[in-house]
């Protein structure tokens, strides 16, 4: 099989996997995966992202304490099995939602844990490094003559403040497609090393003395987590279901606007 099938085919069989094997990866290999991961693209080359790397123990105790958060990942299923069964009363349904978390979505095994955050970027920072300087770039562009090139600075400059938080909020936005860049290339890297991966995202200071607990700090903000571990035997056969298929895409081509 040549380089690009293989690519291909971990796109394809990559899933999420919540049944793992007890045995351990080593750090070597974790550490790996991380450096192939760091290769996904970011936000003017910015690499924001930084990584909490858990044991099996410390994976373990973050599962019991931590893991009913991480409920996201099962609303696809939920919302499946709500469709499927319409005429369930409510105590039916509860006890329905109930099998369903506790038979395929709760983490099985003794897999590690990934926790990716990045530093929160101030205000100030922002404006001191982005807006000074656009103002300086479209000033050197338009290089106006028809009045006096440090007033038109400064109203210029005044300009960009005003849309100052707009453009803020951008550039915050662009650091979590950045971080959402890693995290998939995580999971690729290592379906590409025979390990699975679980992403979970709900985790953002929901509880208290969490992030001190594990060194972190207010200026800090966590992404989210990727589980990671040997699969065990069964888990790609159980990842071939209905959750396998993908829809087409509705791609709107434009030719000019």
């Amino acid at each position: 099989m040549d380089s690009m099938s293989s690519f291909v085919e971990i796109l394809r069989q990559r899933s999420s996997v919540r049944a793992y094997a007890d045995d351990m990866v080593p750090e070597e290999l974790i550490q790996e995966i991380i450096d192939l991961a760091s290769w996904a693209p970011s936000a003017g080359n910015t690499q924001p992202w930084r990584v909490k790397a858990f044991s099996q123990e410390a994976t373990a105790q973050f599962i019991r304490e931590f893991e009913i958060l991480g409920w996201e990942s099962a609303l696809p299923k939920i919302k499946q099995l709500f469709q499927d069964q319409k005429k369930l009363n409510s105590a039916k349904a509860n006890e329905a939602v109930i099998a369903l978390l506790e038979s395929e979505l709760r983490i099985k095994g003794r897999p590690s844990a990934l926790l990716i955050y990045s530093k929160k970027e101030s205000f100030s920072d922002f404006f001191r490094y982005s807006i000074n300087a656009m103002s300086l770039y479209i000033y050197r562009m338009i290089n106006p003559a028809s009045e006096n090139r440090w007033d038109f600075r400064v109203r210029l400059t005044k300009n960009l403040i005003r849309r100052a938080w707009k453009d803020f909020f951008i550039s915050k936005s662009a650091t979590q497609a950045s971080l959402a860049n890693f995290t998939y290339a995580l999971t690729l890297a290592a379906k590409s090393r025979g390990l699975g991966t679980c992403i979970q995202f709900l985790y953002n200071g929901v509880f208290s003395g969490f992030k001190e607990r594990i060194g972190l700090t207010s200026m800090d903000k966590i992404f989210g987590v990727v589980i990671i571990g040997y699969p065990t035997p069964s888990t790609q056969q159980d990842n071939m279901g209905e959750f396998r298929i993908r829809n087409p895409v509705n791609t709107d081509w434009i030719k000019r606007f």
